[in-house]
């Protein structure tokens, strides 16, 4: 079999390398040598042999080489050999002791394989939403509770729902680079831990200030961190069109959680009172727990497998990760063939001593920290997505800034309490029902997400204006609350989706982040703004009125950034060959190389 050598340039990897987040793990073989382990490489770049340990499974043109240290023991079974290579996401490492044994190390498959642990992180993800945003943005049966237990006025006591609702969104930010850093697993069960510690400890609460600093700041984190860790979560696990659907139906777990939550306040709150309701909540959060640990995404599985060779323990430290690497033919080794190590040539070993690696871990993590820096520069110059964001964060203060006084708002025009909160159901059902329309809308070909907004938020606008001037009556308060709810729900689903046009998928979770903040930082001074005008005025006339300017502005930004994108493209910097060869379309009949000098035409996805 004749293969194309081709040397490796050391710069070429390097920009390589800089131009995806790598995760390094060291592993200490017979304590002399590490051995550096690359979770990202193999998993974008599928047709340069160069598995997870820099053990490059790459033909040599010395078909005779003597070079025990360089080569794999000869006598490994042909058929896994080969099959370790050929499957880019495994390898071979002989053992160091001479005990005969082998390790064949390989990670999961990439999001677009065949994965049915996917559903499951669907569910899961779908449950976190609905207790992880249900809860924070529907405190209106409890609101009333705490008005009358404490005596304060609307604009202190909706500090509670607004600080959780604020931290929950500010957040974001801070929560996605942590959850970037340490993962979905570790980061949901502490956001679980948290939910459940803050609703928990609320139930000996003796002031307003008291709910603020533990239902509002303690179970805000909370919150924000499992909602975070099971977006990000989704995202791994799913690609493409099914990751837009799979985000919209996880979005429509908050609206389901919206709809049970509020009747489920009011019935525990008759039998419990609003303590014992807390209390009851609280042990509810720790479901957050066991759904963070469905995230687990385990990085590598250990098989070992026999073999009569033994190698040598020691190893040369070397000054390139890469150096005298040769890859294969153009086209690759072709996946399911015969093809087997011996019948060719052999296999090269690079090895590092531990000050060597040292170094390279610390330079890795400093480069880390500058991408992050980078990628947060670069999103805050990209100015169609900041006027999206200051459009969101206008539109979730406008809907939040009165979904806190509705029930209150219903019995202060005569309806009782049950009126009042069955009115909140079927407003939560229709906000649950819409949320699955972007989604599918998606899917039509020539419709454009930005336009979702822009219809959302003036319906939203429509409805609150409409509010404060109709009859006080049962049936015209549920219209015009189904009315609220088809804007919300169409508003709070293609958030994400949005996100992902104009920021693109790979900056989603800092992008994300982002957006949150800016939305929390309006959201957490809305409510007790709107709070002050029903103080100052007796009703709440001119709150709903407030909310519905403040929605017609948002509509108008929502369109510019719509109208610019059009004309200006994605508004987003044009990225390099490099970059855009990194995002291949897998469909492509053969896998094109990343390598800058190869000149075949490839097909880039939009």
């Amino acid at each position: 079999m004749k293969t194309k050598v081709m040397k490796l340039n050391e710069n070429v990897m390097e920009e390589v390398r800089q131009k995806m987040e790598i995760s390094i793990e060291i592993e200490e073989h017979d304590k002399s040598s590490l051995y550096v382990e690359n979770y990202e490489m193999s998993n974008n770049v599928e047709n340069v042999v160069c598995p997870k340990i820099f053990t490059i499974g790459c033909p040599t043109e010395n078909n005779n080489s003597n070079n025990s240290e360089n080569n794999l023991p000869s006598n490994y079974s042909n058929e896994t050999l080969a099959k370790a290579v050929q499957d880019q996401h495994s390898i071979v490492i002989p053992s160091s002791s001479g005990n005969g044994k082998a390790t064949m190390q390989s990670t999961d498959k990439p999001p677009g394989s065949k994965n049915p642990k996917k559903w499951i992180v669907l569910i899961a993800a779908f449950t976190t939403l609905g207790v992880a945003t249900g809860f924070p943005f529907n405190m209106s049966v409890l609101y009333v509770e705490w008005l009358q237990e404490f005596g304060k006025s609307n604009s202190e006591t909706a500090l509670v729902q607004s600080v959780c609702t604020g931290l929950f969104l500010i957040g974001g930010c801070i929560s996605g680079i942590i959850v970037t850093k340490y993962g979905a697993f570790k980061c949901g069960i502490v956001g679980g831990i948290l939910a459940a510690a803050g609703l928990s400890i609320s139930f000996v609460a003796t002031s307003i200030f008291f709910l603020v600093i533990f239902v509002g700041i303690v179970s805000g984190i909370g919150f924000s961190l499992s909602f975070i860790s099971a977006s990000t979560s989704v995202g791994q696990h799913f690609e493409g069109k099914q990751r837009l659907l799979a985000l919209a139906f996880i979005s429509s777990g908050a609206g389901v959680g919206s709809s049970v939550l509020p009747n489920l306040l009011e019935k525990l709150i008759q039998e419990y009172n609003w303590r014992g309701t807390l209390l009851v909540i609280g042990g509810m959060m720790l479901h957050l727990i066991v759904n963070a640990c469905l995230f687990y995404k385990p990085l590598s599985k250990i098989k070992h497998i026999t073999s009569d060779a033994s190698s040598e323990s020691s190893s040369k430290s070397t000054n390139s990760i890469c150096k005298n690497c040769n890859s294969p033919g153009e086209k690759g080794i072709a996946k399911n063939s015969n093809w087997s190590i011996n019948d060719t040539k052999s296999l090269k070993r690079v090895s590092f001593s531990t000050s060597e690696i040292r170094r390279v871990y610390e330079a890795i993590e400093k480069d880390d920290n500058k991408n992050m820096y980078q990628l947060l520069k670069q999103l805050l110059k990209n100015r169609l997505f900041m006027c999206y964001i200051f459009a969101q964060a206008l539109c979730v203060a406008a809907f939040n800034s009165v979904l806190i006084f509705f029930i209150d708002f219903y019995q202060f025009n005569g309806l009782s309490r049950t009126q009042a909160v069955s009115i909140y159901l079927y407003m939560n059902v229709t906000s649950t029902l819409f949320r699955f329309i972007p989604g599918l809308l998606k899917q039509i070909p020539h419709v454009s997400v930005l336009s979702i907004p822009v219809f959302s938020s003036l319906v939203g606008a429509i409805a609150m204006g409409i509010f404060p001037l109709v009859p006080p009556s049962y049936s015209s308060f549920l219209l015009i609350a189904c009315l609220y709810g088809i804007g919300l729900g169409g508003m709070v689903t293609v958030l994400g989706i949005s996100i992902i046009k104009l920021a693109g998928e790979e900056n989603y979770s800092a992008a994300l982040g982002i957006s949150m903040t800016c939305s929390g930082i309006m959201n957490a001074a809305a409510g007790p703004i709107s709070g002050f005008i029903r103080d100052t005025t007796g009703n709440y006339d001119m709150s709903f009125f407030c909310a519905a300017a403040t929605l017609f502005m948002a509509s108008v930004f929502f369109f510019i950034t719509m109208v610019a994108r059009f004309y200006t493209g994605s508004g987003s910097n044009k990225s390099s060959r490099l970059d855009f060869e990194l995002f291949i379309r897998r469909k492509s009949r053969r896998r094109s190389s990343i390598l800058p000098w190869r000149k075949q035409s490839v097909d880039i996805s939009k």
